[in-house]
């Protein structure tokens, strides 16, 4: 399934231990400020890379994680 939400929405998420996979886009861009992804999560939680992908036109990278 897939879940699209805000930060806090996210954040629930992680929380309650629901997420089976992480799949971050990093854009190149600096904003600045923004509200963080991760902020409140309590417990340091480490991720495996399955896999990555440059895109070179943009500059992102799409990752994908998986809990360990």
């Amino acid at each position: 399934m897939v879940v699209f939400g805000g930060a806090r929405f996210a954040q629930t998420c992680v929380e309650l231990g629901l997420i089976d996979e992480y799949r971050l886009k990093i854009e190149p861009i600096v904003l600045g400020k923004g509200q963080a992804l991760f902020k409140n999560v309590k417990q340091r939680e480490k991720l495996k890379l399955i896999h990555s992908k440059s895109f070179a036109d943009s500059g992102v990278i799409a990752t994908c994680y998986h809990p360990m």
